[in-house]
């Protein structure tokens, strides 16, 4: 017998809450967003298979998810006396909302983000090195991906058309997303952004 929760998953979530940070500052469940995101609903045992982990490992970060309201139960099933149960991430897309980066951002906040910057970009090196690693000889970097790393100088005016023209990228990519896991036409590609002032940091201050 299958007990149905109804739910709708969004398209994109914003996120602004700080128990929400806590949540993804842990890879592991990076990686279960992550696998959620892109598939049916699936029960906690059908990621860890995905991610080749223990299910004893990866209850206690579901739970923690589904706290955060990240995660959502969709979904129960008997099956063998059991009771299994199913979840989905509340939106396909999860993007950091405007005021997690504000000065008037509160202090727990604020530390809440930086073990999340660091999980974000920790697992970007890792993957990134991975590919360096498994290249063939007669392949570059450039012909797999796109890595750059620029220093701008720019007026106001420029830096404003630069955010909406990074934004566009990003709702364009949300808009051709296709997470149907079943379709073995599909690649996967991973993108990292950050878009940063220079000249906020206070004097002296090490970036």
């Amino acid at each position: 017998m299958t007990k149905k929760i109804d739910s709708a998953q969004l398209d994109s979530y914003r996120i602004s809450d700080i128990d929400q940070v806590k949540a993804l500052s842990h890879p592991l469940r990076m990686r279960i967003i992550e696998t959620l995101a892109a598939s049916d609903p699936m029960t906690t045992k059908q990621v860890a298979e995905v991610l080749d982990e223990k299910p004893t490992r990866l209850y206690h970060h579901v739970d923690k998810l589904l706290q955060a309201g990240l995660i959502r139960l969709t979904h129960t099933k008997q099956n063998r006396g059991t009771t299994e149960k199913y979840y989905e991430t509340i939106a396909r897309q999860f993007l950091a909302g405007p005021d997690l980066f504000s000065d008037d951002s509160p202090a727990d906040q604020k530390n809440a983000l930086r073990p999340m910057i660091h999980t974000v970009f920790d697992n970007t090196t890792a993957e990134l090195l991975r590919l360096v690693d498994e290249a063939g000889p007669e392949e570059k970097l450039e012909d797999i991906g796109l890595l750059s790393y620029v220093e701008m100088h720019l007026e106001q005016e420029q830096i404003e058309t630069v955010q909406e023209k990074l934004k566009g990228i990003l709702e364009y990519l949300e808009s051709i997303n296709d997470p149907d896991a079943d379709r073995t036409d599909l690649r996967k590609y991973r993108l990292t952004v950050a878009h940063y002032p220079l000249d906020r940091f206070r004097k002296g201050s090490k970036p």
